[in-house]
């Protein structure tokens, strides 16, 4: 990535509880740019996950890349861009067990 003189520097800090998650779920996106500068968030496969106000939404089963960017300003050079990638997987299906149940209808 090419820098301009004169420009400072700036570092993305972006970090996800884990790597896999389940569909229909919603969870925050924890970005900060050290400039103060507001990043950008995007998907790579938005049928997979949807990004919006800073959080991501598990739509389907599947695999994307969420990626941090910041293009800088006056001030600041672009920051080198902050990726991960993920898995959304369909939750277990629910198995429900009712105690004492003796056949009989309820």
């Amino acid at each position: 990535m090419a820098t301009e003189a004169g420009k400072l520097p700036q570092e993305i800090s972006f970090t996800l509880p884990g790597t896999s998650f389940f569909t229909a779920t919603s969870i925050p996106l924890p970005v900060t740019v050290d400039s103060g500068l507001v990043p950008n968030l995007t998907t790579s496969v938005p049928t997979v996950v949807s990004i919006d106000a800073g959080r991501a939404l598990f739509l389907k089963a599947g695999s994307a890349r969420i990626t941090a960017t910041q293009p800088g300003n006056s001030t600041f050079n672009a920051a080198q861009p902050v990726y991960h990638d993920i898995t959304v997987t369909n939750p277990p299906p629910l198995t429900l067990q009712l105690a004492g149940a003796t056949g009989a209808l309820l």
